[in-house]
């Protein structure tokens, strides 16, 4: 059986390739803790992917936080810097090499608001505006107000209708029982973001209500404040930014996928908790939605398998063969 050894050798290759390069899912109960070994699982860092984030500016004086532009919104200067701490803290989950989820994006600073709680639609759809003119990939909208505004709706849609997505904080005002989720992330085709713990429950301020589309973690997070100061961070706008950099990757992942694609992955994936009123569809499975439009397609792990049974096959039939003449 000499002549079958070379075979032999290629077939053990091709098992041992095929653990090595296959795996148990993450467990996502614990989203940070899983995330870099998704990154690193996949190569992914956000590369070749770019976001707008609309908030309060962002601490241009930290070396960590790299930004492609920025521009002022909320009055006549140049200065886009944040007085404010928010803009910083949602800008580092994505983009610092310390707390990042996707580092390598090209990340756009639309200072829309003075303060966390102080701001107005004009300067908002001002700013996705822009977003929409530098053809940005994601817009992350850490942020919401309480009335309907046709200027907001408009510039929202002309963002879908150029296959931006848009993500948006459902609001923090989850002590009432009351339909408290907020504009912009009540509207059509925006991805509304509620808040969750670690044990992947509500977290409970998050707020409850129609229109809430999937929940993350938004409890005890790190990131940058000013001045480079370490801040924790809790609430929907931490959940909107950890969503915003996880499609990023999905984005860098499949560079084809549009924003209703993108929606689909992340609500067809997710783990629903029952309660939409509180839940929406569910808690945000990372991989599961990364991994979901490869329906169809042949990846490494498919191509290993299929090569291995193709090897299993015709050494089993050369096997039979040689076995039958030796027996003549």
């Amino acid at each position: 059986m000499n002549k079958f050894f070379p075979l032999l050798i290629i077939v053990f290759l091709l098992i041992l390739v095929s653990f090595q390069t296959t795996g148990i899912a993450s467990d996502n109960s614990d989203a940070f803790k899983n995330i870099e070994s998704i990154k690193k699982k996949y190569n992914l860092t956000g590369e070749g992917v770019s976001i707008a984030i609309l908030d309060t500016g962002i601490d241009i004086h930290n070396n960590d936080l790299k930004i492609k532009k920025g521009k002022n919104f909320t009055d006549s200067s140049t200065d886009f810097s944040d007085y404010d701490g928010h803009g910083t803290n949602m800008a580092s989950m994505i983009i610092s090499e310390k707390f990042g989820i996707a580092s390598n994006t090209n990340l756009y600073i639309g200072k829309v608001l003075k303060t966390a709680s102080l701001g107005n639609y004009k300067d908002i759809s001002k700013g996705i505006i822009w977003a929409i003119h530098n053809k940005v990939d994601i817009i992350l909208l850490s942020l919401g107000g309480d009335k309907y505004s046709d200027e907001l709706h408009n510039s929202i849609k002309k963002a879908l209708e150029n296959d931006i997505i848009v993500i948006s904080a459902i609001g923090n005002d989850g002590l009432s029982n009351k339909d408290t989720v907020k504009y912009p992330a009540k509207l059509k085709g925006v991805i509304g973001v509620g808040a969750s713990n670690s044990m992947d429950e509500r977290w409970f301020k998050s707020s409850q209500g129609q229109h809430i589309d999937i929940m993350a973690i938004g409890e005890g997070i790190y990131g940058y404040g000013l001045n480079s100061s370490l801040t924790k961070m809790n609430g929907t706008s931490v959940s909107a930014a950890y969503v915003a950099g996880v499609v990023a990757l999905m984005k860098q992942y499949n560079k084809e996928l549009n924003v209703n694609e993108i929606n689909e992955a992340l609500i067809e994936t997710a783990e629903n908790k029952g309660e939409s009123y509180k839940y929406g569809y569910g808690v945000l499975q990372e991989e599961k939605a990364l991994t979901y439009n490869d329906k169809g397609k042949m990846n490494l792990h498919s191509f290993i398998y299929i090569l291995l049974l193709v090897s299993l096959i015709f050494l089993i039939t050369n096997l039979v063969g040689y076995y039958r003449h030796t027996r003549k």
